[in-house]
């Protein structure tokens, strides 16, 4: 029996439907950036399961050393941790994309304020 001439293009609209697997965050992320003239520099070290992001980020100054929660998106992230400033309760917020395997940037904001991020995951 003759396959239908449409069916030896079966593979190629199969392989075209299938959504592109976005990169594991999971590994150690140098993060700078910059809220209303405040500079930003921390370490998140990241953990990916599925959608769910762990882990925790440490800033340069000791002040933040906080446990993560996030997701991600295909390659839209979102990450935040609470943290305290001078005996206030905050809450910093990330969102971005990973624009390839190793970097990501968005914007980020704390208290109401806003800025922007960028983030390089470092080498293993």
């Amino acid at each position: 029996m003759r396959k239908p001439k449409w069916a030896q293009f079966l593979p190629a609209i199969l392989l075209a439907t299938v959504p592109a697997l976005a990169a594991d965050l999971t590994g150690d992320w140098k993060v700078t950036g910059d809220v209303t003239g405040n500079p930003l520099a921390m370490v998140c070290s990241l953990k990916q399961e599925d959608a769910k992001l762990s882990g925790k980020c440490v800033d340069s100054t000791g002040n933040i050393n906080a446990p993560v929660t996030g997701k991600v998106d295909g390659k839209n992230v979102a990450f935040q941790f609470d943290f305290e400033y001078s005996g206030m309760a905050l809450t910093m917020s990330f969102s971005g994309a990973n624009d390839t395997d190793t970097s990501m940037k968005g914007g980020v904001q704390v208290a109401g304020v806003d800025g922007s991020f960028t983030a390089v995951k470092q080498a293993p």
